[in-house]
């Protein structure tokens, strides 16, 4: 099914749309009729759905593709949907919040390659205004998950600050959850990792918050 892959982001959106598509007509279906068949034809398609997410997103880290065919389609799907940022997350949404719904395990486990939870997957896109929403999903799902570290060492308050989230949309969230994260280096700390971005008026808005939140950061 994904020997040969389409190229252009219009496509892939394409075909995860008409698939999201067919399956809310069968859901419908078998909600309105109770037909046993329609569940099975709505679960084969789920598969498929999750299949592209995973194929798409893997595409886009440059991970092999023939993952897609070694896992169970719903393995680290909830990884690779909150990751993908070549399909809009209005498309997205409702596969996410199906995951969430089914499979909220996977909320708790870290994908081979980064050795990251999905808040860490989530927050180390860059930033854009309607991915917020996904993060704060993500977090209110599973907030333990900002105590963790992925393989490089790395927690999701730090990989937020490089991926330029700004403290209202992102930042702040992921703080109040766990204000000590804030003082650690891994190997920066949040301060100097704001420093290095190159969008100063936002990391000097970030910096001021910051301020107003814990000034024991600057002694």
């Amino acid at each position: 099914m994904f020997e040969r892959l389409p190229e252009r982001q219009a496509q892939w959106e394409g075909m995860l749309k008409k698939a999201l598509g067919l399956w809310e007509i069968l859901d419908s279906i078998e909600a309105d009729t109770g037909d046993t068949q329609q569940h099975d034809m709505k679960e084969d398609l789920w598969k498929v759905v999750c299949r592209l997410v995973k194929a798409n997103y893997y595409c886009q880290i440059k991970a092999p593709l023939s993952r897609v065919q070694n896992e169970h389609p719903e393995e680290y799907a909830i990884h690779a949907a909150v990751g993908l940022t070549t399909v809009r997350s209005i498309t997205l949404c409702p596969v996410i919040e199906r995951l969430l719904r089914l499979h909220a395990g996977q909320l708790q486990v870290k994908e081979p390659i980064h050795g990251q939870l999905p808040l860490h997957v989530i927050a180390s896109t860059m930033f854009e205004h309607d991915r917020y929403e996904i993060l704060r999903g993500i977090l209110d799902a599973y907030p333990p998950a900002t105590t963790e570290k992925d393989d490089r060492g790395l927690y999701p308050l730090h990989l937020a600050c490089q991926a330029k989230y700004p403290w209202k949309q992102g930042l702040e969230s992921l703080y109040k959850v766990a204000p000590h994260i804030g003082e650690l280096h891994c190997p920066c700390c949040p301060l100097e990792l704001l420093a290095q971005q190159d969008c100063y008026d936002q990391s000097l808005d970030t910096v001021y918050a910051l301020v107003q939140t814990d000034a024991s950061l600057f002694s």
